[in-house]
């Protein structure tokens, strides 16, 4: 145990046990804070606040040699007794923060119900430890550390009414993130679209072959885009099916095109016959195999080669700003939890009838106010 540093705290894990983004502990106690601060040391070096004067969040490197890179939340001042550590997701890291506060003299909580109680959709502990990638996991830290309360207090109480139309825009994000944007690839067979998944995705996924119709079924593979999570559909070519099973794959392309959030139209830039998208499709045309020399032209056509991979970066960022034209900057208010997200939308219905009474009322069921 350090010196100066008695053990007067216990800790507990609030995020659940298996792979996650980030592992949060708990310490409360008299000494929590000082046995955190024995622990970290932040860049250059410096040690944490000895009496930090307002709640707020350090980023600093915990135990010994390099340690874990972590984010340290004080969320009340004074008194300093309930300190949070974020640190990355995953079994070894949770072991070594856990045995770095016991070997500081910290002692492990029998039970592990936090107050936001148990894990499920509402539980801000469960978002965190579900994050898919450190993009998400760094907008629901913000969420966590009091972004979106401190942003409906302001509503509340001082007729800030701009915050709510600003997280009312972040609405269709927070239905993301979690769960990944879902983006069908879709065109006439031999466009390419198994080509361009393994090329988005970075490694084989998908079989290709110059046989027309070798994608019977859909393909479903997860990722990230931009630090979004996000599942590409790989679907049958869209043609009239020469047997039953390929039609049954066509049909199923048809449907996950109608639901998706975002559709990839490969047209094969080769072919002056090339399949463009039907009306209703709304997405992104590519006209693929830009390494070749062309058949046809279209201002509206994004030209890019997955073989070869021109224009694949370019097409990245593009679909990044399909999805999310706005993303948050750090520290700003998104709602985060399915409560959150019905309060907003319920709010900004009742805003913009002019009932601000109601929307007070739907704004302040969902959130749980900074005191």
């Amino acid at each position: 145990m350090e010196a100066g540093v008695d053990s007067g705290c216990q800790f507990q894990r609030l995020t659940p046990a298996g792979t996650g983004a980030i592992t949060v502990l708990e310490l409360t106690g008299g000494s929590a804070w000082a046995t955190v601060r024995a622990l970290c040391r932040r860049p250059n070096d410096k040690p944490l606040p000895p009496h930090p004067a307002k709640p707020g969040h350090w980023f600093a490197n915990l135990g010994h040699g390099a340690g874990d890179e972590v984010v340290v939340v004080l969320t009340d001042v004074p008194p300093q007794d309930r300190v949070e550590i974020h640190g990355h997701g995953g079994e070894q890291v949770a072991r070594y923060l856990m045995a770095e506060l016991q070997r500081h003299g910290a002692v492990p909580a029998e039970s592990a119900t936090s107050e936001y109680g148990p894990f499920d959709a509402n539980s801000r502990e469960y978002l965190l430890a579900h994050a898919p990638t450190q993009r998400v996991a760094n907008i629901l830290l913000d969420q966590y550390s009091g972004a979106f309360d401190r942003a409906c207090r302001d509503i509340l109480e001082r007729e800030q009414w701009p915050l709510l139309e600003e997280l009312h825009v972040h609405l269709r994000l927070a239905e993301h993130l979690i769960e990944p944007w879902r983006i069908v690839i879709a065109g006439a067979p031999n466009a390419g679209k198994s080509t361009l998944i393994n090329a988005l995705l970075g490694f084989e996924r998908c079989i290709t072959a110059p046989t027309a119709g070798t994608t019977r079924d859909l393909i479903r593979s997860r990722g990230a885009i931009d630090g979004w999570p996000v599942e590409l559909v790989d679907t049958a070519g869209l043609r009239t099916g020469e047997s039953e099973i390929e039609q049954a794959g066509i049909d199923l392309a048809r449907s996950e095109m109608r639901s998706a959030d975002l559709v990839l139209w490969l047209a094969d830039s080769t072919d002056p016959h090339a399949a463009l998208p039907p009306p209703e499709v709304r997405g992104i045309l590519l006209a693929t195999k830009c390494d070749e020399p062309p058949a046809w032209h279209s201002a509206e056509a994004v030209r890019i080669s997955a073989k070869t991979g021109e224009r694949i970066g370019d097409l990245l960022a593009m679909i990044s700003r399909e999805l999310i034209p706005a993303p948050p900057q750090r520290g700003r208010p998104v709602p985060a939890t399915p409560d959150q997200m019905r309060g907003v939308r319920a709010a900004m219905r009742a805003y913009r009838s002019g009932d601000l009474a109601a929307a007070r009322r739907e704004l302040a069921a969902s959130v749980r106010l900074v005191e």
